[in-house]
């Protein structure tokens, strides 16, 4: 005999951690050039408090990240931004992810397609326990339209909180 709460528990136990990314509008250098290169990102918990870049964490008895772009924000969150002299970049879309485990050893996938339309993109990716990995999100622009660019962000790196 199945017991279906027992199932629904597990199941339930192994959501994904959802970290919202803003796409920023990269830092004019000395000469007021933007790079065209590099697409920086904010990261935020599930209740939007900030996450540093390097120390994503999955919730326990969580197994993967789900990278979920966000483009439409709270004026409170949009606020704490602008007061930090940054500014949502809109004309990106997140596009895929490749990832590489840091340290630990698993046999997990390194390539990842965003799903989800223009602005509102995500992409989940795993992380085993006892293991560390390297994110590199891929942003194109515009958003819309014909692909004129793909920009990485410098990478982030999560690992698994189950293991901690």
């Amino acid at each position: 005999m199945t017991d279906f709460r027992t199932a629904a528990d597990s199941a339930a136990e192994q959501q994904p951690t959802t970290v919202f990314v803003v796409a920023l509008q990269p830092p004019a250098d000395a000469q007021g050039k933007k790079p065209e290169d590099i697409v920086p990102c904010a990261y935020f918990d599930s209740s939007w408090a900030p996450l540093p870049p390097n120390q994503l964490v999955t919730d326990k008895g969580s197994d993967s990240i789900t990278f979920l772009q966000q483009t439409h924000l709270s004026a409170d969150v949009a606020t704490r931004l602008q007061g930090q002299g940054l500014s949502p970049d809109l004309d990106v879309t997140l596009f895929a992810a490749v990832a590489k485990t840091l340290k630990g050893s698993a046999d997990l996938p390194c390539t990842f397609v965003a799903i989800g339309p223009a602005g509102a993109a995500s992409i989940n990716v795993p992380v085993a326990r006892h293991t560390r990995r390297g994110v590199v999100l891929v942003f194109r622009r515009p958003a819309g339209g014909e692909v004129e660019r793909l920009i990485a962000t410098t990478d982030p790196e999560i690992r698994n909180g189950s293991s901690t």
